[in-house]
């Protein structure tokens, strides 16, 4: 046997090892996907490496010009058929290709029987080259990533839809492994959308999954009737024909590394990766960023809500007013800003991803949002107001003030905990996960105990020097505003379920 034969026998050996390593991919190992192509790959270039022995060495044989189109059309059909059993191609081409085989074949048998062999032409080898070549082309996994990022938009009730000029079959392949399509009647072509109507495109849109073979007049409508639902929509793209699209969108996404210049300066922002998991990202990024100001602004919101029910308190029931304006002022200054900035960069988390997205028009102080305000700041203000009416009773307006002021600060630096979540802290480790927090905290429950206790600061701050007693019952009132706040919030969790 000669060399040339040999190399074609190991091209036929190599056909079974791809099969099985493309059938153990499909679950999901992306490695086992590109070990076939590889085995593929050089199956495929030991078709011209056997020819080109055979004829450079002169060890063209009878054997050989059967076995090796024979081994060509076994590799093809192979990796046509797993195809067509992943809906990747249509079933109908496999038939053709199988059918012109035996035609050929059958031809070569009955030409074998008058004593001639046929062997290849140029002409077979060049569509067996580009039949190879267009196939390794089909073979090219996703990335591992993008099916991770499309579940975490799915949860995240972001609806991913895939544009693109690709056959339907293709497209609605590659959209069912990475979670973007259930059934194929999801998929449709830009032909089935041309002469509807821009409401008749409304009630379509909701429908489809996949969008194949589209024009850039097609890309813009889809956009168009998706923001006319009332949807903010992202679009992404890096050619010339997705620039209308990427400026149509709320949020044009270029691609930075192969998109073209016209894309990117069309676009809102531009990727440099050119990762869809990275859009995910900034997507969980942004609501982090949205969350922690709200939680800053509930923070600042309640506290002064209980600080305004305290005053109001006082001046309907006529008692002395429980605050000087320096206590004012070192509440705004200390444990306002501080506890707000730690707030403000709070450590991201990925359950935000668990929410669904707000309406564009969404006001940032919502009915349930005000709720948690006015319940948050009566339980402060009614601490406060108990630990002034202590302090009054037990020796004047002036220890009521410096009880009223001291329980509304470090009220105030426990309530800090209990705006890093709409859920309780207490007994997890998103207690200690803000190094910032612990420090606004520890800073400011050393500057207000130092108000209340070093005698040389009682005139500058207008208050009455406590003892370890008073200042116990200080902190008392102040921490009790932390457990009462915490069991709202779970009970509210529960009532929500």
């Amino acid at each position: 046997m000669t060399t040339a034969s040999k190399i074609t026998l190991v091209r036929v050996v190599l056909i079974p090892v791809y099969m099985v390593l493309m059938l153990l991919s499909a679950n999901g190992a992306d490695w086992l996907r590109w070990a076939a192509v590889a085995v593929f790959v050089i199956a495929s270039i030991s078709d011209f490496l056997d020819g080109y022995i055979a004829r450079h060495y002169n060890q063209v044989s009878d054997f050989g010009k059967f076995l090796d189109p024979l081994a060509d059309k076994l590799l093809v059909t192979a990796c046509m058929m797993i195809f067509v059993g992943w809906g990747r191609m249509p079933s109908w081409v496999v038939f053709i290709v199988i059918a012109r085989e035996f035609a050929i074949s059958g031809l070569r048998m009955v030409a074998a029987n008058n004593g001639t062999v046929i062997a290849a032409g140029w002409s077979g080898k060049i569509k067996t080259s580009c039949t190879m070549v267009g196939l390794i082309a089909m073979m090219d996994p996703p990335r591992t990533e993008s099916q991770e990022a499309v579940a975490e938009c799915i949860r995240a009730g972001i609806r991913p839809v895939m544009i693109t000029g690709d056959h339907k079959i293709t497209a609605a392949a590659i959209a069912k492994r990475i979670g973007i399509l259930k059934d194929l009647s999801e998929a449709c072509e830009g032909a089935e959308i041309e002469n509807m109507s821009d409401e008749e495109l409304r009630g379509f849109v909701p429908k489809i999954s996949v969008y194949a073979r589209v024009s850039p007049e097609h890309k813009i409508r889809i956009v168009r009737a998706w923001q006319e639902r009332g949807n903010i929509v992202s679009m992404t793209g890096d050619g010339v024909n997705d620039a209308p699209a990427l400026k149509q969108a709320d949020i044009g996404v270029a691609m930075g590394v192969t998109g073209t210049e016209v894309a990117k300066d069309a676009a809102a922002m531009v990727l440099t990766d050119d990762n869809f998991a990275t859009i995910v990202k900034a997507v969980e990024n942004g609501r982090n960023l949205y969350r922690n100001i709200k939680y800053a602004i509930q923070f600042l919101l309640s506290g002064n809500f209980g600080a305004i029910l305290a005053v109001l308190y006082a001046s309907i029931a006529g008692l002395p007013v429980p605050f000087a304006p320096v206590h004012l002022l070192f509440i705004n200054l200390l444990t306002d800003s501080l506890p707000a900035i730690a707030l403000g960069v709070e450590p991201h988390t990925s359950d935000v991803m668990n929410e669904k997205p707000r309406p564009a028009d969404e006001s940032i102080l919502t009915k349930d949002f005000l709720t948690k305000i006015g319940l948050e700041g009566l339980v402060i203000g009614v601490m406060t107001m108990i630990s002034f009416l202590t302090g009054y009773h037990q020796d004047g307006a002036l220890l009521g003030s410096t009880y009223a002021f001291g329980t509304l600060c470090l009220a105030r630096l426990f309530h800090g905990y209990n705006c890093k979540s709409d859920h309780p802290v207490i007994f997890t480790k998103r207690f200690f996960n803000n190094k910032w927090m612990q420090g606004a905290f520890a800073l400011g429950a050393i500057l207000i105990t130092a108000v209340l206790t070093i005698p040389g600061l009682h005139q500058v701050f207008k208050v009455e020097t406590l003892n370890f007693e008073q200042l116990g019952t200080v902190y008392l009132y102040a921490f009790a505003c932390f457990p009462i706040i915490q069991l709202l919030k779970w009970v509210r969790g529960k009532l929500s379920e």
